[in-house]
């Protein structure tokens, strides 16, 4: 794993949003936000990645709120020797008791190179 968006249960048992990322010590990064994810309720997640392949890569998570998109956390991380090259999406750990679906109606992958 490079980097990710993701859920973690907070101390009070609620779902907060967040990122982490492997750092090039191999150490994970992370950042999360106050944003509480609701069970059975729809919510649209984007994570941009920012200077990708450098030592100051910078992922952003951003969550819809009323239908307008906004920035809930950002994470700063090297990413020289865990550069992204594959793209999954999915659940990648949860509780034996839980149940998740994934609704993926968009996912897209683009480029921008700056001159």
């Amino acid at each position: 794993m490079s980097v990710a968006a993701r859920m973690i249960r907070h101390k009070g048992g609620l779902l907060l949003a967040g990122i982490v990322a492997n750092d090039k010590d191999g150490e994970p990064k992370t950042a999360n936000s106050s944003s509480v994810i609701l069970t059975n309720v729809w919510r649209r997640w984007r994570l941009s990645l920012l200077r990708v392949g450098t030592r100051e890569t910078t992922a952003v998570l951003y969550l819809d709120e009323g239908g307008e998109m906004k920035e809930q956390a950002r994470r700063n991380w090297d990413s020289t020797d865990s550069e992204p090259t594959v793209l999954r999406a999915g659940i990648g750990l949860s509780s034996e008791h839980a149940k998740a679906t994934v609704f993926a109606d968009e996912l897209r992958i683009t480029e921008s190179l700056i001159e």
